[in-house]
C-alpha cells in the first residue's frame, strides 16, 4: 500500500497569497488593470487573473497613461517605479514585503558607499529588481565557482535572493567574507523558503519518492527539486499531465511538495490521482 505524505509547507506562501489577493481585488474594482510580466511564476495563477480581466503585457510602454498597473510579487527597479509615476499610473504594489525589505537595504547601503553583492540569479526578475535600487553597479554571484580565490572585496553589503538554496547560499557568503576586508551581511532568504527547504530535507530522507509541483520558471520550485534529488528519487512536474507513475511501486512512501506559487488545485489533483492509481 502506498503512503502519501503532503508537506505542510506545500503551496502558496504569504507573499504569493498576498499578491494574488491584491490582484483579484484590483480586477474587481477596475476594468483597466495591467500587469507587466508574470505576477508570480505560475502560468495557472496568471491565467486565472487574466480571465478576471487583468491584461498581461511585456513592458510599461504597452500600458496606457492613467491605467492601473500591478507591480509583480518579485518587485521592480526604482527606475520602473519612476516611469509609472511619469505615466500617471495607479500602482497596485504586490511586491513581497521580504523583497521590499531588500530594496530598502540595497538603497540605504549603496548610498553609504557600500558595493552591493547579491547572491542570486542575475536573470531572475527579483534579482533584477533588487539591483535596480542600488545607486551603483552591483556584483551578482550565483555559483561558488564564480568566485576566484584571488578575488577580494573592499567595502561590501551582502544580500541574497529570497528563494536561494540555504546551504548553497551560505557557502557562497562564507567564501565572499573570507576575501572581504569590510563587510556587512543581511540574512534575506525568506522564512517561508527556509521552512519549506528544511521540511523537504527531513521528509525526503524518510520517503522512497518525491514529487515536486511547480512552474519551470519558479526559482523556489527548482531549488526544491535540487534538494529533493539529494535524498530520494524525485520528479519535477508542472501539472498532473506530466506525472509519471511507471516507477512507483505498490508499496512505497511518496512525498508531495509544491513551490510557493503553486495553487492548491494542482496539488489536490496530483494527490487524488496518486490515491486513485493505487
Amino acid at each position: 500500500m502506498r503512503e502519501i505524505v503532503v508537506a505542510k509547507t506545500a503551496g502558496f506562501c504569504f507573499g504569493v497569497k498576498r499578491a494574488v489577493d491584491l490582484a483579484r481585488e484590483a480586477a474587481e474594482c477596475s476594468e483597466n488593470v495591467y500587469c507587466v510580466g508574470s505576477i508570480v511564476h505560475n502560468k495557472y495563477v496568471n491565467r486565472e487573473l487574466e480571465e478576471k480581466g487583468i491584461r498581461f503585457v511585456k513592458s510599461l510602454e504597452e500600458v496606457p497613461d492613467g491605467a492601473d498597473v500591478i507591480i509583480r510579487a518579485h518587485g521592480v527597479t526604482q527606475e520602473e517605479i519612476k516611469e509609472c509615476e511619469k505615466k500617471h499610473l495607479r500602482l497596485v504594489d504586490t511586491t513581497c514585503p521580504n523583497v521590499k525589505k531588500i530594496h530598502r537595504i540595497v538603497e540605504e547601503y549603496s548610498k553609504k558607499g557600500y558595493r552591493i553583492v547579491i547572491v542570486g540569479d542575475k536573470n531572475h526578475p527579483e534579482v533584477i529588481g533588487i539591483s535596480g535600487w542600488s545607486v551603483s553597479p552591483c556584483e551578482i554571484v550565483y555559483q561558488e565557482e564564480e568566485l576566484s580565490e584571488e578575488q577580494t572585496f573592499e567595502k561590501i553589503c551582502i544580500v541574497s535572493q529570497t528563494t536561494m538554496n540555504l546551504e548553497k547560499n551560505q557557502k557562497i557568503i562564507d567564501k565572499i567574507m573570507k576575501n572581504a576586508k569590510d563587510y556587512i551581511v543581511f540574512d534575506t532568504v525568506c522564512r517561508a523558503t527556509e521552512e519549506r527547504q528544511n521540511e523537504l530535507r527531513k521528509l525526503a530522507q524518510e520517503s522512497d519518492y518525491a514529487i515536486i509541483i511547480g512552474d519551470p520558471a519558479s526559482a523556489n520550485s527548482n531549488r526544491l527539486y535540487e534538494i529533493s534529488k539529494e535524498y530520494c528519487n524525485s520528479q519535477f512536474i508542472e501539472n498532473i499531465d506530466e506525472l509519471c507513475l511507471n516507477f512507483l511501486g505498490t508499496s512505497c512512501k511518496i512525498l508531495v511538495m509544491a513551490g510557493a506559487s503553486t495553487p492548491a488545485s494542482l496539488i489536490n489533483d496530483v494527490v487524488l490521482h496518486l490515491k486513485q492509481d493505487e
